[in-house]
């Protein structure tokens, strides 16, 4: 190879999107099936932002059908890049449609369909990944190759398929891990991943604790926070806050403190620290005076009074319930009322139907847990359709699962049936159980 043409394959210039031709030669022509992959796949990584992803996916389609059917493990990583850039590219495209209508001062179009669709072909590159894995000896096989085909099986919907790929990378890096603890971090980090996938917080929570005691986890304060996260999910507040600290003792950019802060705070309240969960509320920026009624209402013992005030519509108050680890069990009686507190004031605001769609779909959950399933079923009408509406496919799939679980609850388990049908029609098979 030239310099040019390697430095054309791997994107490392500022024309080298320009040089396809030059840089699909280059790949073809790199003896080595597996490096051939590995550079396609850094080219894969960079190529969305640029409005490349279409052309990245046709050019590792390229590679995958030049491999010699025994490079099984380069052909399983070109199957599972070129999903991940498939997914990626539509993710963008979905984003750029749903900006553009918003500009333009109109309905979105039918965006859920450009994910649909790349789900669809990704689900077809994932079937080839698995005829390569199933003709070669997968316990021969790289684990860090495992481990990126079990966080596609994941998001993908096949959890129980992710779960035994990535047993089997964890297996294989427990074996390496003096050579690469780096490895078995990863491989803990995404099978708990998979087992809150599976609703199986314990055991999530014990993988994300036996990863925090490996040399080297305050490499990624990213990391760190997500696994406080699955921590104070289990209920397990007391190591979500320890997590947490670590993760600031980093001292990192502003933005990634105030997510700490804007998690640690719940892991504070359900730890039952009120100073300390308002301190961390006050501390982001223009709150007004919502932390204080946050944590009045969460943990209030009787009927908490309606938020009002324009702070109760601020994004951020939606996006903890949409992202937060807040339905626990134990806390469900607590999370219901916080969301019944913030519908009242939001609806007396005359908030649109996507941001009172939040609130209800996570305090429906939690009404669930409670075992209070009619409650649930009354939250969530029309809650799909709000979210179906602006192409949130994801949360449209999570509502129609919710009222899935609220059904059988009720003793309609064919009616359940029908509404986790539904959600699986749109890409996500995840079961509440």
């Amino acid at each position: 190879l030239t310099s040019s043409e390697i430095q054309a394959a791997r994107g490392d210039s500022a024309g080298a999107m320009e040089q396809r031709t030059a840089a699909q030669q280059a790949l073809l022509n790199v003896p080595d099936p597996t490096e051939r992959v590995e550079i396609a796949a850094e080219m894969a990584e960079r190529s969305v932002d640029r409005g490349q992803g279409g052309w990245v996916v046709d050019l590792l389609g390229s590679i995958e059908s030049s491999l010699p059917d025994a490079a099984a493990e380069a052909r399983v990583m070109a199957a599972v890049a070129k999903a991940r850039t498939r997914l990626m590219t539509a993710e963008m495209e979905q984003r750029q449609a749903m900006e553009a209508a918003e500009m333009a001062g109109r309905e979105p179009d039918d965006v859920g369909a450009i994910l649909a669709d790349a789900r669809q072909a990704a689900q077809a590159d994932l079937e080839s990944a698995h005829a390569a894995l199933d003709a070669s000896n997968a316990a021969g096989m790289d684990p860090g190759v495992l481990i990126r085909l079990g966080e596609l099986q994941r998001d993908l919907g096949d959890a129980l398929s992710s779960e035994a790929t990535l047993g089997r990378a964890l297996s294989a890096a427990q074996a390496e891990s003096e050579e690469g603890p780096w490895l078995l971090r990863e491989a803990l980090w995404q099978q708990a991943l998979t087992q809150h996938e599976l609703s199986r917080d314990d055991a999530a929570a014990d993988l994300v604790q036996e990863m925090l005691g490996l040399s080297g986890v305050e490499e990624d304060p990213w990391t760190l926070y997500r696994a406080a996260s699955l921590l104070a999910n289990a209920g397990r507040y007391e190591a979500a806050l320890a997590a947490y600290d670590r993760a600031f003792a980093r001292g990192e950019a502003d933005w990634l403190a105030e997510e700490l802060r804007f998690f640690r705070a719940w892991a504070r309240l359900m730890a039952g620290d009120l100073e300390g969960a308002r301190a961390d509320l006050e501390a982001l920026p223009a709150t007004d005076e919502l932390p204080g009624r946050i944590a009045s209402a969460l943990l209030a013992r009787s009927e908490p009074e309606p938020l009002s005030g324009p702070e109760v519509a601020q994004p951020w108050i939606s996006e903890w319930l949409l992202r937060g680890p807040m339905n626990t069990t134990g806390e469900a009686e607590r999370v219901a009322a916080l969301a019944d507190a913030a519908i009242a004031g939001l609806r007396d605001l005359g908030a649109d139907d996507v941001d009172l769609a939040g609130w209800l779909l996570r305090g429906a959950e939690a009404l669930n847990l409670a075992g209070e399933c009619d409650r649930a079923k009354e939250a969530l009408q029309g809650v799909p359709d709000a979210f179906g509406d602006v192409g949130l496919v994801e949360l449209q799939a999570a509502a129609l699962r919710a009222q899935a679980t609220a059904e059988a609850g009720l003793g309609n388990q064919a009616v359940a049936d029908e509404l986790r049908a539904r959600a699986g029609g749109l890409g996500d098979t995840d079961d509440d159980g």
